[in-house]
């Protein structure tokens, strides 16, 4: 068993805050009590994209919607890459057994076997209109536990060099 004090960091696929302001109920905050609200109040250290989930039976709260995107804007922007487009896209795992559909899981039994984006699947997921020599500025979210996407960001072929977390 660890001892957290309220200084503690939480880092990963979240923003990096205190730990009061992101975790599970009875570890690191009071659970919240159904028809009690919590306003989550911190500053952002690091712009960009980010999402938020429920920590309490993700297995239900998530496969009812309970997670989102989270766009952080630099503080200057000045350093905000120039687009013409934004466009999320938020991918989920999900293991549909007998009718019913779960959030996948990494363990034999619970991995995926199928996908979605921005909450639907093939053919109900959008398209992104776009004219030529438009820029899109697409954030990818991978808001599941199983599966690494790995993005390669280039145009017409040539890699494009993207600025560092640091400059944000």
């Amino acid at each position: 068993m660890y001892a957290l004090s309220m200084d503690d960091i939480s880092a990963g696929d979240h923003i990096r805050i205190r730990v009061t302001m992101d975790g599970p109920a009875n570890i690191t905050q009071r659970p919240i009590k159904t028809g009690e609200t919590f306003t989550y109040e911190f500053v952002a250290p690091q712009a960009g994209t980010f999402f938020y989930h429920s920590h309490d039976h993700p297995d239900r709260q998530q496969a009812l919607g309970l997670y989102g995107a989270l766009i952080i804007d630099p503080r200057n922007a000045q350093t905000k890459p120039a687009y013409d487009l934004e466009q999320i896209i938020l991918l989920q795992e999900w293991l549909e057994r007998e009718g019913l559909t779960y959030p996948a899981m990494i363990m034999e039994g619970g991995l995926p076997n199928f996908f979605t984006i921005n909450g639907k699947s093939y053919p109900a997921t959008e398209t992104i209109e776009m004219k030529v020599a438009q820029r899109v500025l697409l954030r990818f979210i991978g808001s599941h536990n199983t599966t690494s996407f790995i993005l390669c960001t280039c145009t017409e072929g040539r890699s494009v060099s993207l600025p560092s977390m640091a400059t944000l």
